[in-house]
């Protein structure tokens, strides 16, 4: 808004960056598990649709184990859109059939299928590292922090 009215923004604190620190919980077995994959030679792309005080607060606050970060709000573009998929590829230097996208929601799935990419539902960090092995992606559970399961 302040862009559009050529002002400057308030020197206020965000109250949606405030509430987006009290309540954001990372995973900790999947940022292990994004390391242990570009430790293996896997090239990241981290792919949000946020609003600036989050992208402020991951800048500030996450590891940097990625190659490249895609958050809707600097792109113009957002899940399911095709154009934000396609960035994350360009960024990657990577096609639709040599990438995996993992998600939480069916409906950003959808829109990452339309492009071509695989894709994977997000449910847990062990069904995340099945899906994973179930594609041929193999990562030891030792580096991941992924307690391995147990036979039954």
């Amino acid at each position: 808004m302040c862009a559009e009215l050529r002002i400057p923004p308030p020197a206020l604190p965000s109250l949606w960056g405030d509430a987006f620190r009290e309540v954001y919980l990372p995973i900790k077995e999947v940022w292990s598990l994004a390391q242990s994959l570009k430790a293996t030679g896997y090239k990241i792309a981290l792919l949000s649709n946020t609003e600036l005080p989050g992208v402020k607060f991951f800048h500030a606050t996450q590891p940097n184990i990625f190659d490249t970060l895609v958050f809707s709000c600097c792109e113009g573009c957002r899940k399911p859109e095709p154009r934000i998929y396609q960035l994350a590829l360009e960024r990657v230097h990577s096609s639709p059939d040599q990438a995996v996208f993992i998600d939480d929601s069916e409906h950003n799935l959808r829109g990452a299928e339309a492009v071509g990419l695989r894709t994977i539902l997000f449910r847990s960090p062990r069904a995340l590292l099945n899906d994973l092995d179930a594609l041929g992606i193999r990562i030891p559970s030792s580096t991941t922090g992924i307690p391995p399961t147990r036979p039954v």
